[in-house]
């Protein structure tokens, strides 16, 4: 018992220090960053941006100098859903606009790797330096309306930026007429060194968890009576479609567009409505009679949460109404299963243990994937 609790408290510690050390906040202010104040490896731009409400602004605005006068200063990451304008108004979960930041006192010369972070749910990052305007990053297509707009959830996109002056702007159009809220999710990172071997860690993860769904789906089609095999197979599978999706590797197959964009968002939330009845199923299967009693609420519950999911779109369901409780019958799935684990473990049950762990570690992740969501934590989830 003692060296089981080393163990997890060794994983635990993993990823704490993972989040404390990923990166190096920038507490921006008034939209500037003085890039002298800082020599770090990774740099998370972190903090107040100019912005603009329901206006994109020209990046040969910015280029020629003449700065127009922002609207007011939004938080990033942050949703734009709450903010409050200088004269006064407020914005609305449902709009455009664009993110203005300035970083002046850069080396001439020096290069960087640019991670856009992650903005809901379109949007186009420019890049003024050196006299020059570039679009950096494009995920679909920004517009002033839900018809001029093209979705798209993308962040996995890195790429190099040399300094031709002292002073850039990053420049970001942005809408959003399809999800809960607009603004940034997670905020947009510099790095000295590429950091493109987390997408192959990625992939890998994704195959790895395709293989195994396969597997057990072929351990059912020789032993139809294995409703454990079958019940792991679909955790396996929406763990791939959940995983792969946060990843953008639909994109890979798949051009950006609305449908691919409501398929992905519902592809992935389903996931999340499903898998906690998935695994009170399967170790109901494992431990017969054990958790035969919370398998029938959870059946209940989790065709509640699919019904919404299903049958309504994006815009609805992804409304934290709907995400908290999503949010915590897997959170609460999870604490009930630890503490039937401990009973048994008390019992003398040998398999207990292990699955004492491995439920500790997956209670980890979905507290910080809900962090990450309600933009307490800037960590991304890999």
């Amino acid at each position: 018992m003692i060296k089981n609790r080393k163990l997890f408290l060794k994983i635990f510690s993993f990823y704490l220090i993972n989040i404390s050390i990923a990166f190096s906040s920038i507490n921006l202010e008034q939209g500037v960053f003085d890039f002298k104040e800082f020599e770090k490896e990774k740099l998370e731009f972190k903090g107040s941006w100019k912005f603009y409400w329901k206006k994109f602004i020209d990046p040969q605005l910015i280029l020629s100098g003449q700065i127009p006068k922002e609207d007011g200063l939004l938080s990033v990451p942050g949703s734009w859903a709450k903010g409050v304008l200088y004269d006064g108004r407020k914005t609305t979960p449902k709009g455009f606009g664009t993110y203005l930041l300035e970083i002046k006192n850069t080396k001439l010369g020096e290069k960087f790797n640019f991670y856009p972070g992650r903005l809901k749910q379109a949007s186009h990052i420019y890049l003024i330096n050196g006299g020059k305007s570039e679009l950096i990053f494009k995920a679909g297509k920004p517009g002033k309306n839900q018809e001029e707009e093209i979705p798209q959830l993308l962040s996995s996109t890195d790429y190099k930026i040399e300094a031709k002056s002292q002073k850039m702007y990053l420049l970001v159009h942005s809408s959003n007429f399809g999800y809960r809220d607009g603004g940034f999710a997670i905020a947009p990172r510099f790095f000295s060194k590429s950091d493109s071997k987390k997408n192959y860690i990625k992939v890998f993860t994704s195959g790895l968890l395709f293989i195994m769904a396969i597997y057990h789906f072929g351990l059912v089609v020789r032993r139809r009576k294995d409703k454990a095999a079958l019940y792991f197979g679909f955790i396996c599978c929406f763990f791939f479609f959940r995983h792969s999706i946060i990843s953008d590797h639909q994109y890979l197959f798949f051009d950006p567009s609305y449908w691919t964009h409501e398929s992905s968002v519902k592809f992935e939330y389903f996931g999340l409505a499903i898998l906690p009845f998935l695994f009170i199923a399967f170790l109901d299967e494992i431990f017969k009679n054990f958790f035969s009693r919370v398998y029938k609420v959870s059946l209940v519950i989790t065709g509640i949460l699919c019904f919404f999911v299903l049958f309504f779109p994006a815009s609805f369901y992804t409304k934290l109404f709907v995400l908290i409780p999503l949010q915590l019958n897997a959170v609460f799935t999870i604490l009930f299963c630890i503490y039937k684990f401990v009973i048994l473990h008390i019992e003398k049950n040998n398999f207990a243990k292990y699955c004492l762990i491995s439920m500790g570690i997956l209670c980890i992740a979905v507290v910080m994937d809900i962090l990450v969501t309600r933009n307490i934590l800037t960590y991304e989830i890999k």
